[in-house]
């Protein structure tokens, strides 16, 4: 009886066989890999919202920048500015040439500084501002200034006064509709784009006191 017990003692402090150990370590192998697959999509996921929200910050920082600086354009003040400049914008208040990445686009008017300057103070002398915008190097720049990166392509059409985007400037267009391209985010998002319309402020008053 004692001899019996012992053998049974015997086998049962043998531990795992092959198989089992095999089959253990096929187990932790799945639920490892399975957590891994959620880590690298939730990864993959965070990553994802990071550059959409990149993305919709740079649209929306470039469209308060343009709109503000395109309804500008022509800005006249009679104390400060030479008669020469003071015709010029009124008659010129942007122009346009054909860039690399669509349009390049210069803006004018009267101020303190343009956009790679403070605005200065009040005193501070009125100047004739040139704000050039282009796509170069994968972003919008200003005068050489980068504004916001990833943006493919930069347009920039004439606006008329029945808001049509058919007229030419500067001879007889009111404002702009500019439009940007930005780059997609990784597989499955594609180019995304954004139009802005902006008129000229100074060209408006004109008009409606002419009128």
């Amino acid at each position: 009886m004692m001899k019996r017990q012992r053998v049974l003692m015997i086998r049962d402090s043998q531990g795992f066989s092959l198989v089992e150990l095999m089959v253990t370590l096929v187990i932790g192998l799945i639920l490892i890999s399975g957590v891994v697959v959620v880590f690298v999509a939730n990864q993959a996921a965070i990553s994802q919202a990071q550059s959409l929200s990149r993305v919709q910050e740079n649209m929306r920082f470039s469209s308060d920048f343009l709109i503000r600086d395109i309804r500008n354009a022509g800005f006249r003040d009679e104390a400060s500015l030479s008669y020469s400049d003071f015709l010029d914008l009124g008659e010129r208040p942007v122009s346009k040439e054909e860039g690399d990445f669509g349009d390049i686009l210069t803006v004018s008017y009267a101020g303190r500084g343009d956009c790679n300057e403070e605005f200065g103070d009040p005193g501070d002398p009125v100047e004739r501002v040139y704000n050039r915008y282009e796509v170069a190097d994968g972003g919008l720049f200003c005068n050489g200034r980068l504004l916001v990166s990833g943006v493919e392509r930069f347009t920039a059409d004439g606006l008329c006064p029945d808001g049509s985007p058919t007229c030419i400037c500067p001879e007889n267009c009111v404002g702009i509709l500019a439009t940007l391209v930005f780059e997609g985010q990784g597989r499955g998002n594609p180019s995304r784009s954004v139009q802005l319309k902006a008129l000229f402020r100074n060209r408006i008053l004109e008009s409606v006191f002419q009128d």
